[in-house]
């Protein structure tokens, strides 16, 4: 399930009204995930507050991507940039490995067992134990990429405070696949081949040989996989939900468009978007027209992501509270 090569440390200045800043206060948790624990990080606001705090629960994107939004071929720390960012704005987060990654790796006995249910009962355990936190007020779930389906997901069957879409997809991911394929420098006989398993795959039906570039992406291993998840369609799903939701969308994402987040924004009245002008898909501002340079972000942890989505969370997440 590991897309093509893809899809950095952010420090805000905040000041409480007494004129100290708010710092973060980190912890690593886990919680029992079968064959082995799943694992993340809790933020606190290192700041004494009135009541509780409104918490946001990340869920990251597609492929073997880890708490801080790196995987195996990029590294862009953008969850952990933000959850940092959200700290200095009185938020708590908690942002976790998937259940086959990173310290998360022993939840998972054989990759041919996971399904996209897998993850939604995977983050409704972390909302869970993130309720059950002492100092915790309202909780959100903010979805990145396929995050963004498994959050609505969630929401169809566990009570939030509100949901945030981070460049998710407003359609199918078999969809996705045919647009973002043509975009690859893929020859165009294993486009086709690509097609051809996605079609199959759409039917619930397995691809008997995967050509050795698609290996990644179609590997036997992972077809059950793709078969739960394929034909899932988010703005449908969304449709089923009544929460506040806040859609934030970049212009210069390469991987899901604006019609998607526009897709995602009409699925139902009370759904918020907020356009992100410069930004990638992960929430970095760079150029739309030069692609390389676009993704050569996805391996610059030093880079910031762009302010505005800490302040869309922010706002939201405070109207939300009122």
């Amino acid at each position: 399930m590991r897309p093509p090569p893809v899809a950095m440390a952010l420090l805000l200045s905040a000041l409480l009204l007494t004129g100290g800043p708010i710092a973060a206060a980190e912890r690593e948790v886990s919680i029992d995930g079968g064959p082995g624990p799943l694992a993340g990080t809790l933020s606190m606001p290192d700041v004494a507050a009135p009541g509780p705090v409104p918490a946001v629960l990340f869920i990251s994107g597609s492929g073997p991507t880890d708490r801080n939004g790196n995987g195996p071929s990029m590294r862009t720390d953008c969850l952990s940039q933000l959850a940092q960012s959200l700290a200095l704005k009185g938020i708590a987060t908690l942002r976790v490995d998937k259940r086959g990654v990173a310290a998360s790796k022993g939840a998972l006995a054989r990759e041919q067992d996971l399904r996209l249910e897998t993850y939604v009962q995977d983050a409704g355990q972390w909302l869970a134990f993130l309720r059950a936190q002492p100092g915790i007020g309202p909780i959100y779930v903010a979805g990145h990429s396929e995050g963004g389906l498994i959050g609505i997901l969630l929401a169809e069957q566990v009570p939030m405070a509100g949901l945030i879409l981070v460049a998710a997809p407003g359609r199918t991911f078999g969809d996705l696949l045919r647009q973002q394929l043509p975009r690859t420098d893929m020859p165009l006989d294993v486009q086709q081949a690509a097609f051809t398993a996605i079609t199959r795959l759409e039917r619930g039906q397995a691809v008997g040989e995967v050509p050795p570039p698609l290996m990644t992406l179609f590997r036997p291993s992972v077809q059950p996989y793709l078969i739960s998840e394929l034909t899932r369609d988010p703005a449908a799903e969304l449709a089923r939900t009544t929460l506040p939701v806040l859609v934030l969308q970049g212009t210069n994402d390469v991987q899901v468009d604006m019609s998607d987040a526009v897709r995602l924004t009409q699925a139902r009245q009370g759904v918020r978007l907020v356009r992100l002008e410069g930004v990638n898909h992960v929430l970095k501002n760079a150029p739309l027209n030069d692609r390389a340079a676009n993704l050569a972000t996805y391996g610059d942890p030093g880079l910031a992501i762009n302010p505005g989505i800490t302040s869309a969370i922010v706002s939201f997440v405070h109207a939300s509270d009122r």
